[in-house]
């Protein structure tokens, strides 16, 4: 690695930095008059529930039902949970379904309480409040089956929070498969938090659906790797050699490829084999798509003619040969491979999935795939870079993108909140090229993931393509089947580019660095790096294309600074109930006008890895963890008071839940910020505060949140000197900090 001449300074925190959050809570009002017809149509909607499921109660006494709530649309947030109502001695909350939509278990007791309580809710303030927030009470219906004809299907039960309950309602529904003569189901846990049945096809299959703890029957998901066609390069007969040799006093970064495998003769790319595991099991393989992938994980930009913006980077590799050739994996099949092999090779912590499911993933659920990637990631301590998919229907989408009715979405496991979701720009283009260069390719699946999450983070190059789909000219050019130079085009190309990013920026901190690394670290440097290089404010509706941008090609650019401007990495641990507060804040004086206002830019990206509860898909995220940088000055009242700048909320009526969610980075895992101030905006003292809050029905956090947060202060002008101003005023106020990277001879590393 080149010297870092300016690096990134980490900035120590302390117990002073932290205290009691102060909230401004005030005297509510309900959000509409609770009107007797009201009351009675919400007592007529319970009974209806109790009639619907009367025959299923007595079919199977002891196992309760499920029913949905729906909420007013401006009652979404946790503080207006109807918990008066909704609670364990009526109809306890057990899950949610899309936004402002809850699931609460059922049974002929708890819904004849929970009729009393309506009739008698308006005789209390709370009960008043919290019956007005209740839009809808109806049965819980499993979605009858979309497509039929599949060879094997994934059921999902309810989880009522109650071991008993849980119980009885496993062993009902084996007594109902035995009388449908459907065969004895396969059973899988992912993590320790939910399980699914493979259930064979069968005549009588349909007939689940009817159960009343049946939350999921569909066909079982299937993954394939992305078959766009390989066309041989033109010049590959000119290069004799594509991959540099390995130097064997070299200590590599190593990244792990679950793919179809690497062709164990290929000269070029067996050097940088550092193990190996096959799951085919002899059958038929093709190793066409995972010598494309290693190799540009090895040296993309060598292959690719040492283009601009290639990163310029070099990986060993782990080769997981998984996909046989012209053959797709089932959920429990890819499942049980990516779990093996993270526990086989403990070394490898970062993994590359080029790979994906055909269809777009559900905007109101997550997959049980992705939610296994992120079991992993918090067991073994690593971080899958996913592909976001290609969409492979015509017509292709242009740019600006016309409509495709979200059929362009990205595609499971690339959903997973852990992993980091990579998707396309073009890197060239022609006069008949769908997109121009930097834009995203036409093929490039986008976000949001369910619940507006940030997906894909950051893209990188995937090629360009004409209407008909020739990319002739405008591909990735890799090492492809019997070790020729090819080009094609496609998310699983990009996908390994940040995957060698990845793996360098963690051997980088794992060699010369103040810091371990970690996966939430990594995230973080790649995707303020990619901010940091975009010139322009970010668009809301471009980041589910682009992403947050590309990062650097370089490590050490990525962990230094420019002249004028300077980085801050923070990392805190922040229980519910009380917020960290940094101030004054260092300011260069160069970053002030002459009114002494701040003109300049601020950049921030916070990453963090919440509770995950799938049984809440439109609140999967458990925790929220906040950031706000602002002016702390004195009021009329001589208190000091926080002004967020940076994110600034414009008024009242953006803050409703639903608006914080899809515009604000509410509850999401990753949050990034950015504001201009070239006319300067007032301030004496600034400050940095974090906090964080849980949801309801969430259990206190039984540890306190971490959260890492890059912060960035770059002067508009480039001539600026900031970056030693904000090192000498660090001395000034005390602060204690390191740098990023202490060292450029690497330590003694053995794997």
């Amino acid at each position: 690695m080149s010297k870092v001449e300016r690096p990134i300074k980490i900035i120590k925190t302390f117990a002073k930095d932290f205290n009691d959050k102060t909230y401004g809570f005030t005297e509510k009002e309900p959000i509409r008059p609770v009107t007797k017809e009201l009351l009675s149509r919400l007592k007529n909607e319970v009974r209806y529930v109790s009639e619907h499921f009367r025959d299923s109660f007595r079919k199977w006494p002891g196992v309760p039902a499920v029913a949905k709530v729906t909420l007013h649309d401006k009652a979404l947030a946790k503080s207006h949970r109807p918990t008066s109502l909704l609670g364990d001695k009526t109809c306890p909350v057990i899950g949610s379904c899309n936004f402002g939509e809850l699931l609460v278990s059922v049974t002929e007791e708890g819904l004849s309480r929970l009729e009393s309580k309506i009739q008698n809710s308006t005789k209390t303030k709370n009960g008043t409040l919290h019956i007005a927030v209740i839009d809808k009470i109806e049965p819980f219906i499993c979605d009858r089956i979309a497509e039929e004809g599949a060879k094997t299907y994934i059921l999902r039960l309810f989880d009522h929070r109650n071991r008993k309950k849980n119980k009885s309602l496993e062993e009902s529904l084996r007594l109902m498969m035995a009388e449908l003569n459907i065969p004895e189901p396969n059973k899988y846990m992912i993590g320790s938090d939910i399980f699914y049945f493979e259930v064979p096809e069968n005549k009588n299959l349909f007939e689940l659906s009817s159960f009343i703890g049946v939350r999921k029957l569909q066909p079982m998901p299937s993954f394939k790797l992305d078959n766009s066609e390989v066309t041989i390069s033109k010049t590959a007969a000119e290069k004799k050699v594509l991959l540099p040799i390995p130097d064997v006093d070299t200590h590599y970064p190593l990244v792990g490829i679950i793919d179809s495998g690497i062709d164990p003769n290929n000269r070029d790319i067996s050097p940088w084999v550092w193990g190996r595991r096959s799951f085919l099991n002899g059958r038929k393989a093709d190793y066409t798509h995972g010598n494309m992938v290693a190799s540009l994980i090895i040296d993309s930009k060598g292959l690719n003619s040492n283009y601009e913006g290639f990163p310029d980077t070099h990986a060993e590799v782990v080769d997981i040969a998984a996909f046989p050739a012209d053959t797709e994996l089932s959920l429990p099949e890819l499942a049980n491979i990516i779990t093996t092999a993270v526990e086989d090779f403990p070394e490898v912590k970062i993994w590359n999935l080029s790979l994906g499911q055909k269809e777009a993933c559900h905007s109101d659920n997550f997959s049980e795939l992705g939610h296994l990637l992120s079991c992993l990631h918090d067991e073994h301590g690593c971080l899958f870079v996913v592909a976001s998919g290609n969409y492979e229907s015509l017509p292709q989408r242009t740019w600006p993108p016309q409509e495709l009715s979200d059929c362009d979405r990205i595609s499971a496991p690339g959903d997973s909140v852990r992993a980091l979701t990579v998707g396309s720009v073009a890197h060239v283009d022609c006069a008949d090229s769908i997109v121009k260069a930097n834009q995203p390719s036409s093929f490039s699946r986008r976000g949001p993931g369910p619940s507006c999450i940030p997906k894909p983070e950051v893209t990188h190059f995937g090629g360009n393509c004409r209407a008909n789909l020739d990319f002739s000219d405008l591909g990735i050019f890799a090492i492809g089947d019997n070790g020729h130079l090819s080009e094609s085009v496609g998310t699983s190309l990009s996908t390994p580019l940040i995957s060698s990013i990845a793996a360098s920026t963690w051997h980088e901190l794992q060699l010369n660095s103040n810091i371990s690394p970690s996966p939430e670290r990594v995230k973080a440097l790649i995707i303020h790096s990619a901010m940091l290089e975009r010139t322009d404010q970010i668009d809301p509706k471009e980041i589910n294309y682009h992403g947050f941008g590309i990062p650097k090609d370089n490590i050490s650019d990525m962990l230094s600074c420019k002249k004028n401007e300077i980085t801050f990495l923070f990392e805190v641990d922040t229980l519910e109930g009380e917020e960290f507060g940094r101030y004054p804040f260092v300011i260069p004086n160069s970053l002030k006008n002459d009114e002494g206002k701040f003109t300049g830019e601020i950049l921030m990206t916070l990453v963090y890895s919440p509770p995950l509860d799938p049984n809440y898909p439109s609140e999967y995220c458990r925790s929220n963890v906040d950031v706000s940088f602002g002016t702390y000055d004195f009021d009329k009242t001589k208190k000091r008071k926080h002004i967020s700048k940076v994110p600034q909320i414009k008024d009242k009526s953006e803050l409703y839940e639903k608006y914080l969610i899809e515009n604000g980075f509410k509850w999401s895992p990753i949050k990034v910020y950015r504001k201009k101030y070239p006319q300067g905006t007032q301030g004496n003292t600034w400050r940095l505060k974090i906090d964080v809050q849980r949801r309801a029905e969430q259990d206190k956090l039984e540890f306190p949140q971490r959260a890492v947060l890059l912060i960035t202060l770059r002067s508009l002008s480039a001539d600026k000197d900031i970056y030693s101003e904000a090192v000498s005023e660090l001395d000034l106020l005390g602060w204690e900090s390191d740098d990023i990277i202490v060292s450029n001879e690497e330590r003694i590393q053995i794997r």
